[in-house]
């Protein structure tokens, strides 16, 4: 597994904001939570939803592209969640696993109202 490439998180984010009318900030707790469950998916090297009580959007692929990870998301109704107005915040991470050299992402959005987060 590596960690994030901090300049294609911010593409991604970038990104993601301009399909939305209104721009989501980005969360430290949120990104942990993000960063946890991407590297869990890369480690298993499989595709799952997290148990975490936030809505996300999940997403594999050969190579590291944030284009390519918008473009998958933004082509499949369920997963334009993004740009639903409500929610204002994301955390978003990726980690990839090397022997297969498949990059898994993870988006989890919050609502305007803060909850605290769990330690990790």
């Amino acid at each position: 597994m590596t960690t994030p490439v901090n300049k294609t998180v911010t593409e991604l984010f970038d990104l993601i904001n301009k399909q939305r009318a209104k721009n989501l900030e980005q969360d430290a707790g949120l990104t942990k939570l993000a960063q946890k469950h991407a590297n869990f998916m890369a480690a298993a090297d499989r595709l799952v939803h997290s148990s975490e009580p936030y809505p996300e959007i999940i997403c594999y692929q050969s190579g590291l592209d944030a284009q390519w990870a918008l473009d998958i998301w933004m082509n499949s109704p369920p997963h334009r969640q993004i740009l639903t107005a409500a929610y204002t915040r994301i955390g978003l991470a990726h980690s990839t696993n090397k022997r297969h050299k498949r990059t898994y992402w993870c988006a989890m959005f919050q609502g305007g109202i803060h909850r605290k987060f769990p330690r990790l």
